[in-house]
């Protein structure tokens, strides 16, 4: 090369290193009106296109760069990179393939490789390339942080948490990957560790916006919602236009109940940033549509997010919207659509109906009135569990937000606890019970129901699956109460199929799955009727609640044993945070509006007609 070419492109490369992309860009030009062909010239401007967020320029530059040279491996990376930025994320494989032939094993190549495996919801792919990368260099946080995404997606929770841990002791002070963190312990109802990595963000950046956003999520764990208020007022002092900071204020102001000024803030934020779709799904939830939201449903209307983690957003926000407005036709499409992203997001993989039978045959076989009469003895005594479960979108947020009105009972929403220590206590065959096993399950999860509210007489875990796991739970508390949320069939799983999951649930996409996950769950709670006491087990049903609300609810707090309290018939007036879905409908007064809903969705009830 030309000595002074030379001299121009170590110019053009530190101006692009510092930033400066107009000087670059200018350096750049000049090279290429001396030597059009200046492969460096044509892939650093393709490099700077992309920075810019100029994808289409980019590809163009990286495109004739490729042209230019077969085997430029720096052509086929950027090429690949800007690819998958723009969206097209099979394109950006191929390219990103070609990269590691013409420079096998790189592991930039492989970390982007994998980025694009990712946006295809393809978890093995991509943890088999980063794999790979890591073996190549072991000592990069980036790889081990998005290798924990790729575990995370797969649903190798543990192993996710173990990955983000390593990229951490590479990089202590990365926000993004104690964020991810903090999110996935909550997920695994690991709260203390949650709220630890929380505060250690806050530590790092405790006067920028993102680690005060940090602190008010720390918060809000330990119950300081005031705090946690104040942590987001004080991130949007120091950066008023952090839309992140506006998108947590209002969720934290739905939770509490307060969404008139929950619509404030997020009508801010969508100003900020229109092309966020995750912003007008929080405005659409957060009370029901009016005509007054008709510009908006137009304007959603025209978004086709190829992501299926956007347009699920879309979708639920105008399928709800819809169905506020009577429009039912256009909300069913829109219902439709949603699950199909949701099912994308799993990546469409099928839901398997044998395995979930043959286990529920397991339990019904092991847990018998024999065996729970042989294992007396391991039980404890303590009385301060109750357990609402039933089908999801049952009413189980209901019925907490009933009892947890009385003074001496405090709600702990849904917790995973039973999900991750059922399995200790019973072997798979059901021939051996684990004495010390149940003897540390019962302590842990008193010290959980403590942590919680130490001076509650009852503590109420709503997690509604927990129907599963009845044969352990009554086997080491065979004196705690379990209400049985129950609802019409097919309204429940109408419910089901319209509710929006933070995230997707196995079956809850394909009406013929709901259906018969439904089937199942009736078949198991007929057994658990059957040999649990009736004295540890009341069925609430949910439109005889709602049609004449005091003689269930005397009912229930009879059943948990403690003296009535005329709190219990105003729920609404309850003003502890709600998390589920349920969160706006469970501050409005005790309505009927929900029973017998599927009369109207009666054309497009599908496999759901069966349960009639």
């Amino acid at each position: 090369m030309d000595p002074n070419m030379s001299e121009w492109l170590r110019a053009a490369e530190t101006a692009y290193r510092a930033g400066d992309y107009a000087e670059a860009t200018d350096r750049c030009r000049t090279m290429l009106e001396r030597d059009p062909r200046s492969l460096p010239a044509v892939v650093l401007m393709g490099m700077i296109a992309h920075q810019e967020g100029r994808f289409n320029d980019a590809i163009t530059h990286l495109q004739r760069a490729a042209r230019l040279d077969g085997q430029c491996f720096e052509a086929f990376l950027w090429l690949g990179i800007a690819q998958r930025d723009r969206g097209d994320v099979s394109e950006a494989v191929t390219t990103l393939r070609q990269s590691l032939q013409i420079w096998p094993g790189n592991p930039t190549a492989l970390n982007h490789l994998a980025l694009a495996y990712l946006a295809q919801k393809n978890a093995a792919n991509a943890i088999a390339t980063l794999q790979r990368a890591i073996a190549n260099r072991p000592d990069d946080a980036d790889l081990h942080r998005n290798i924990a995404y790729a575990f995370q997606m797969q649903g190798d929770n543990e192993v996710a948490v173990s990955a983000f841990e390593n990229s951490l002791k590479l990089d202590p002070t990365s926000l993004i990957a104690l964020t991810s963190l903090g999110q996935l312990y909550l997920e695994l109802t690991r709260r203390d560790d949650a709220i630890r990595v929380f505060r250690r963000a806050h530590e790092i950046a405790p006067d920028t916006a993102r680690g005060q956003i940090q602190l008010a999520r720390a918060l809000r764990e330990e119950g300081d919602f005031a705090g946690a208020e104040q942590a987001l007022r004080r991130a949007l002092e120091l950066e008023p236009g952090s839309v992140d900071a506006l998108e947590v204020v209002s969720n934290l102001m739905q939770q509490l109940g307060r969404f008139d000024e929950a619509v404030d803030v997020i009508d801010r934020a969508i100003e900020l940033e229109p092309a966020r779709n995750r912003l007008y799904f929080n405005r659409i939830y957060c009370r029901k549509a009016t005509d007054d939201d008709r510009s908006l449903l137009a304007k959603l209307e025209q978004v086709s997010p190829a992501d299926p983690s956007e347009g699920r957003y879309v979708h639920y926000s105008l399928a709800k919207a819809y169905n506020d407005l009577g429009q039912l036709p256009e909300a069913m499409t829109h219902y439709d659509q949603a699950n199909t992203a949701m099912r994308a997001l799993l990546g469409n993989r099928e839901f398997e109906r044998d395995i979930h039978r043959a286990e529920f045959d397991r339990k019904m076989a092991t847990f018998t009135p024999e065996f729970f009469q042989r294992h007396l003895a391991a039980g404890s005594a303590d009385e301060t569990p109750v357990f609402i479960v039933g089908m999801i979108r049952s009413g189980t947020t209901l019925v907490e937000q009933i009892l947890s009105s009385h003074p001496q009972v405090t709600g702990a929403g849904e917790l995973l606890f039973w999900f991750q220590r059922a399995h200790e206590l019973v072997s798979r065959e059901g021939d051996r019970v684990n004495a010390p096993a149940i003897q540390k399950v019962q302590a842990d999860y008193i010290k959980l129901l403590q942590g919680i509210d130490p001076d509650a007489a009852r503590v109420t875990d709503k997690m509604p699956n927990n129907y599963m796991f009845l044969g352990q739970i009554h086997l080491a508390f065979p004196k705690a109460r379990i209400i049985h949320c129950r609802r019409h069939p097919v309204d429940n799983c109408l419910s089901i199929y319209m509710t929006p999951y933070q995230i997707p649930l196995d079956f809850a996409h394909d009406k013929a799955n709901i259906a018969f996950v439904y089937r199942e769950y009736q078949r198991l709670m007929a057994h658990w009727e059957a040999v649990i006491p009736a004295e540890n087990l009341l069925k609430v049903d949910y439109e005889t609640l709602v049609a004449d609300p005091e003689p269930s609810v005397r009912r229930m707090v009879d059943f948990v044993g403690l003296d009535w309290d005329e709190a219990c018939l105003r729920p609404e007036d309850n003003d502890r945070a709600v998390k589920t879905p349920s969160m706006w409908q469970v501050r409005q007064p005790v309505y009927k509006t929900s029973t017998e809903r599927w009369r109207k969705y009666e054309p497009w009830l599908g496999e759901f007609a069966s349960l009639l």
